[in-house]
């Protein structure tokens, strides 16, 4: 499976880009594929971590994903 069959079998997220997303376990990697998926469709992402300050949450800020103070 490509990158692009992974697009096409989440389709059903570009009915989500009018709604803000969470996405728990945000710095998992299925959980970082779903939201590289649902940005690239437009959508507002939110994730929650067990620590934001973990080096492996870096890339979620990097993409732009929101976050709690």
């Amino acid at each position: 499976m490509t990158a692009g069959d992974l697009n096409r079998s989440f389709c059903v997220f570009s009915a989500w880009t009018k709604t803000p997303v969470c996405v728990t376990g945000g710095n998992g990697f299925i959980a970082g594929h779903v939201i590289n998926i649902l940005l690239e469709q437009g959508a507002t992402v939110h994730a929650t971590v067990r620590d934001p300050k973990a080096s492996k949450s870096q890339f979620l800020v990097d993409l732009g994903v929101k976050h709690a103070p």
